[in-house]
């Protein structure tokens, strides 16, 4: 995908990304899954670091990739923004809180880099795989953090057979059409 706009613009397309693929990382997820945090988080570091090459995209060009199109492209690479949505969307599905951090390095007046930033009780925690180390990030000169938003899924009601398959959800017209009674019932004792 050929982008064109700003670094917070990115940063937006980078969260809408997250949001339209979740699907596609909820089973590694759970395998990235460690028992804590930090376990997490170093799990999903050693993950991409060990098997997906980091290559920089071509100058004056910015690729972002699905989580998906990350693991095709892994042994030719992806760069840090490919990177940080896979981590996104691994963390959001373990409704882990976490920011993308873009850093400027130098006071060169350009963002260069984001990488993903898990906050804990005690310090932050790292996971940029284009460092070789777990948890440690370059000294940057200016930074700006990014929040990402954990899915939420608001349901309302309940429409048996609308969009089901045929004969599914039968057992509810019932309770349904009880509960209405029920409630007929109610008001008509009620006036009484």
């Amino acid at each position: 995908m050929l982008i064109k706009g700003d670094v917070y613009q990115t940063l937006d397309l980078m969260q809408e990304i997250v949001t339209k693929t979740i699907h596609q990382t909820e089973k590694i997820a759970g395998v990235l899954e460690g028992n804590s945090i930090i376990t997490t988080a170093e799990n999903i570091w050693n993950f991409l670091y060990n098997h997906v090459q980091y290559k920089l995209d071509e100058p004056g060009v910015e690729q972002l990739r699905s989580p998906n199109r990350v693991w095709a492209d892994r042994k030719t690479g992806v760069d840090c923004d490919c990177y940080s949505i896979f981590i996104s969307s691994v963390l959001t599905n373990l409704n882990i809180p976490h920011s993308l951090r873009i850093a400027e390095y130098n006071r060169s007046g350009n963002f260069q880099h984001v990488y993903v930033v898990v906050p804990t009780k005690n310090r932050e925690i790292i996971i940029d795989p284009v460092m070789e180390q777990f948890n440690t990030e370059k000294k940057f000169s200016k930074k700006y953090d990014k929040a990402m938003k954990i899915q939420h899924q608001f349901l309302n009601g309940f429409t048996p057979n609308v969009g089901m398959i045929p004969g599914y959800g039968e057992e509810y017209k019932i309770v349904l059409s009880g509960l209405g009674s029920i409630s007929d019932k109610k008001t008509a004792a009620m006036k009484q």
